[in-house]
Order: C-alpha cells, then structure tokens, then sequence
C-alpha cells in the first residue's frame, strides 16, 4: 500500500468435517490456485482426499473469495500424513493411513483425481508419523518414518511401487519426522531423541547424527 502498510484478509470455509492435511498443489498458470485436502467424517468414519479451486476476490464484480470442489478420492482409512510433490507436469500426493501409502496423480489441467497405487508398510495399527516426498521427471520417492521404529522407502516408477525397509527399531525409536536433503540422503527425529541422517545406500544405520535432541 501506499503509506507502507499492508493488510491480511482471512476467509472461512466451513468443511462440516475434521481436516487432517492441507497442501497446495504446483500451479499450472501463474493465476491458478488449486488446494488438496484430507478429509475425516466423524459420524461415518469416510475419509477422503479432495482437491479445490481457489478464486480470488473480484472487487470490481463484487465476487468473494471461493473455494470450490472439483474432485475427491475415497481413502480406505483415515490420513495420517499428506504430501505433495510436481511429477511430469502433474502432482503426486502421498496420503498415509493405518500402515499403508497411497500414490495419488492430480492432473491440474483436467482437475482429475486419479490412484496410482497402494502399498502396506506393516500392521494396520502401524502409524506413519512423518514422511517426505521428492520426484522428478520419471519416478518419485517418498521417506516414511513410524512410532514403530521403521524407515521405510518406497519408490513409484512407471506405475510400479518399490518398498525398501532401511531400518527396524523395532519400537525402541519412535519417529516423528522425515526430510528428504538430497536425491539419497534425509534426515529423521524421535521425540527425546538426536537428528539422525541417512542415506539409502548405505541402510542399516545412520551415517551421522547431531548431539542435540528433538
């Protein structure tokens, strides 16, 4: 503004539903605005991914700011953990729930909402805690971390999925969160425990680790 000051608007949307993630997805066009949610419905115990047009306020027409559903995807139970990532001009989101990993494509052009795959990490009382996705043209990669004490990797290429146990605590480490620092190497925390840094080529144990606790 002009006297240097500036302003925030907030909007409400009400979902009727508990929100369990929230994540932008990569624009198509430098105006399009497109939101991916994961959904709880507490009376049916329905869990879903959804994605939604953002519009912005239009002053001059007197239209409000809108968010508009355009497509959903049912998920087998509800969602831990979501993220999103660009992957060939498209999105894939990793939606995690009760030890499995589903591979969503969100195609921004059509608004389309489509699984790729479904792969079970353990026990369906297994919690995915923390995870991160990478991708590149070809394929993507997605870090998972559990209270139970296990890494693991899973890989999407060419509508396959590849899974990769990079260690098994077996509950003696509770994870927390995960973060990709390179094509081969992330970075996990526990509660109470030190930063751990890994890499996949090298599983079994850590390569280092910080003296600090998370």
């Amino acid at each position: 503004m002009a006297d240097g000051t500036s302003t925030v608007e907030v909007a409400r949307f009400p979902q009727g539903k508990y929100v369990d993630a929230l994540r932008w997805l990569p624009p198509v066009a430098a105006f399009d605005r497109l939101v991916a949610t994961a959904l709880y419905d507490e009376d049916s115990g329905a869990s879903s991914v959804q994605v939604h047009t953002l519009t912005p306020a239009d002053a001059h027409f007197h239209c409000p700011l809108r968010l508009e559903l355009q497509t959903t995807w049912t998920s087998p139970a509800r969602i831990s953990k979501m993220k999103v990532a660009s992957f060939s001009q498209k999105a894939i989101i990793a939606a995690a729930s009760s030890g499995c990993l589903c591979f969503l494509v969100a195609d921004p052009l059509q608004i389309s909402l489509e699984a790729e795959g479904r792969l079970g990490l353990g026990a369906s009382s297994s919690y995915i805690s923390g995870m991160d996705l990478q991708a590149n043209s070809s394929d993507c990669e997605c870090v998972c971390v559990g209270e139970d004490g296990k890494i693991n990797l899973v890989r999407l290429a060419e509508g396959q999925m590849h899974h990769k146990c990079v260690t098994d605590n077996r509950g003696l480490i509770s994870y927390t969160a995960a973060q990709w620092a390179s094509p081969t190497e992330f970075v996990t925390a526990g509660l109470g425990f030190t930063l751990q840094w890994w890499d996949h080529r090298k599983p079994g144990a850590p390569v280092s680790q910080s003296p600090n606790k998370w």
